[in-house]
């Protein structure tokens, strides 16, 4: 069962996670009719939940390309993939189950909406090291989430019972 889907900037690859059985990430070289599968990580648990129809985790390609970040939403944590070498460089423990997540446009951070903890997670990526600097209380169901072209301004919606959506100062991380 394909969940999600990342293609690479130039068009050439793909990241699939599925949900079925052991959960993985395949690396796909795009080719039309003549792609295939190249490579593929075991992922953790990720699944889905059940709110507007069920969601899958989230997943997002670094803005180099070299790095895929995978909400693994069962494990509460944030897999680092190397898309180069097709291996894991970590998994970053996180919130109460992480379901989006996106970069830094600079790529020296991941945020992470986690879910269940009504919360976002800031991941300082550093390789092997990576790992979280800060979490914000942030809304009932933290949800989707965004940054902005210059890396200022983090944006939140949620899930739950007001929906709204929370603007985070990524210098401040306040609200």
């Amino acid at each position: 069962r394909p969940t999600e889907v990342a293609v690479s900037a130039d068009g050439t690859r793909a990241y699939v996670t599925t949900v079925a059985g052991t959960d993985r990430i395949h690396m796909i070289d795009l080719a039309g009719a003549a792609s295939a599968v190249t490579g593929t990580v075991i992922a953790g648990q990720l699944g889905t939940i059940g709110y507007v129809g069920g969601q899958s985790s989230g997943i997002a390609l670094s803005p180099d390309g070299q790095t895929l970040a995978v909400c693994v939403s069962f494990d509460d944590e944030l897999l680092l993939v190397d898309t180069v070498a097709q291996s894991v460089i970590t998994r970053v423990p996180v919130g109460d189950f992480p379901i989006r997540c996106a970069w830094s446009p600079d790529g020296s951070e991941v945020y992470v909406t986690n879910t269940f903890g009504d919360s976002v997670s800031r991941v300082a990526f550093s390789g092997a090291a990576s790992a979280v600097t800060g979490t914000l209380v942030s809304q009932d169901g933290a949800f989707e989430i965004e940054v902005d072209d210059a890396g200022d301004f983090v944006y939140v919606t949620n899930l739950g019972a007001v929906r709204e959506m929370v603007v985070i100062d990524a210098a401040t991380w306040s609200e």
